[in-house]
């Protein structure tokens, strides 16, 4: 019985796996003409995860329902419209990728777990902040300041 139960674990482990790697970013924006030294995130609901690259510098959004609803594009949007103040900027050779919510939110059913993955040069400084989600940081040599209370 207890082969059994593991056996479906790690079935199951792999199926959630494959359903992580096989998701579409809700936007990306492509960072390829910027000279980038500076990198800025901040979100409440969600991961972000930075990564130093050679080239196809970019930033991708992943937005999922708090409540885990399946949600269509359009439904997300009209809660990012209604909700939120999103924000992918680069200026003075720092990107700055921001999701705050526009006033105090009462009903957690129609939150939305907003996460980014940042793809840029490998020497950036980065200050990274987020209330609900992890922080991952991959081939970076710059001055990192990162926190999370997730």
């Amino acid at each position: 019985m207890k082969k059994y139960l593991l056996f479906f674990l790690l079935l199951s482990l792999q199926f959630a796996l494959k359903a992580q790697s096989d998701k579409t970013p809700f936007m990306t924006k492509s960072l390829s003409n910027e000279s980038i030294k500076d990198v800025e995130v901040e979100t409440s609901g969600g991961s972000i995860s930075v990564s130093g690259v050679t080239s196809d510098a970019r930033v991708e959004v992943y937005i999922t329902s708090n409540n885990n609803k399946q949600l269509t594009k359009e439904e997300i949007q009209q809660r990012l419209n209604d909700k939120y103040n999103l924000d992918i900027s680069v200026a003075n050779n720092k990107v700055r990728a921001t999701a705050r919510l526009k006033e105090k939110m009462t009903d957690w059913k129609k939150a939305l777990n907003i996460s980014f993955k940042v793809f840029v040069p490998r020497n950036v400084s980065a200050d990274l902040s987020t209330s609900g989600g992890s922080i991952s940081l991959t081939n970076l040599a710059g001055n990192l300041k990162f926190s999370t209370s997730g």
